[in-house]
Formats: C-alpha cells, sequence, structure tokens
C-alpha cells in the first residue's frame, strides 16, 4: 500500500465518534485559538489587502462565503484567502513543527461549511486530517524542505488542506 493510500484510508476511516477524546479536545482548542487569532487581527491591516485581492479576482457574491473581517461575500477560494490573512494577522497561531496549518485549514472548511459544502459532523474530523496528514510530512520532509528554502506552511499546508477537504467530503 503506497502512502497516498494509507494517507486516504486513515483519512476516511475519522469520525467523531472513534477520535480519542484528548485528540478532540486539541482540535477544539485549535478552532478556539485559531479564531481568537482572527478577532485580534481586525485591526491589522492585513485583512484588507487579502479582501481587496479576494474581490478583484472573485469579485462580490451575495450568496458568497464570509469574510470575516467586513462581513462582506466572494467565493470559497476568496473567503479562504481572505479570512487566512486575520487567522495569520498576529503571528501566533497554532505551529505543528515549524507549520502553522490552522492558518490555513480553519478559513477554508469555514468557508465551505457556510456554502453547504460538507456537514458539521466531518468538521472536527476534516481538521484532525488535516493536521494529522500534513503533520505526518512536515515532520518527515520539512528539515530538508525548509533548508532547502521551502516554507513548512504553504508546502505542507496545501496538502494539509487537500486531505482536510477530502475528509470533508467525504
Amino acid at each position: 500500500m503506497n502512502l497516498a493510500t494509507q494517507f486516504a484510508t486513515f483519512s476516511a476511516g475519522l469520525t467523531i465518534g472513534n477520535l480519542p477524546e484528548p485528540v478532540i479536545e486539541k482540535a477544539r482548542a485549535c478552532v478556539l485559538n485559531g479564531y481568537g487569532i482572527a478577532l485580534g487581527s481586525h485591526p491589522t491591516p492585513f485583512f484588507g489587502v487579502a479582501e481587496e485581492a479576494a474581490l478583484a479576482m472573485d469579485g462580490e457574491r451575495p450568496d458568497g462565503a464570509t469574510l470575516l473581517g467586513s462581513g462582506r461575500r466572494s467565493t470559497v477560494a476568496g473567503a479562504a484567502l481572505a479570512n487566512a490573512a486575520l487567522f495569520h494577522g498576529r503571528a501566533q497561531e497554532d505551529t505543528c513543527g515549524v507549520a502553522h496549518f490552522g492558518a490555513i485549514l480553519l478559513p477554508l472548511l469555514t468557508a465551505l461549511l457556510e456554502q453547504g459544502e460538507g456537514s458539521m459532523e466531518d468538521f472536527v474530523p476534516a481538521l484532525v486530517a488535516g493536521y494529522e496528514i500534513g503533520g505526518a510530512l512536515e515532520t518527515a520532509f520539512s528539515a530538508r524542505t525548509t533548508a532547502a528554502g521551502l516554507r513548512a506552511s504553504p508546502l505542507y499546508g496545501t496538502i494539509a488542506a487537500a486531505a482536510a477537504v477530502a475528509r470533508l467530503w467525504r
């Protein structure tokens, strides 16, 4: 069985019912931490820049996902981009080794759920899938990739996001 198949099997098998309580509590702490930082980042200039970029790319969508800093709405991708600026705005986000997955996963999963692209019962398992799979790769490879000049958050966060969305969408 190759690594991708192992990750897929692991992710697909995650449910709120089979996650150990300490894992659920850690996931909840990550959610509270992420949203707390997002709230504290409102006075920073980063959201405004990201919001402008999101709206320039995808436009305003009355039925779209919420841009948390202003209440305006855009696409899932636009909301994930702009809201990630809030989740990272104070540079105090969580760490998984040297990567910061919460600033990537939380805005993306939030926007998808808001748009009806997943179920709340799958939110925590999807979040755990993202952290675990991104974290496994970050642990295995970041010493080499960081030394080569690649930042762990965007490199492994992209894979973490793919794993989280795959689990959210079952």
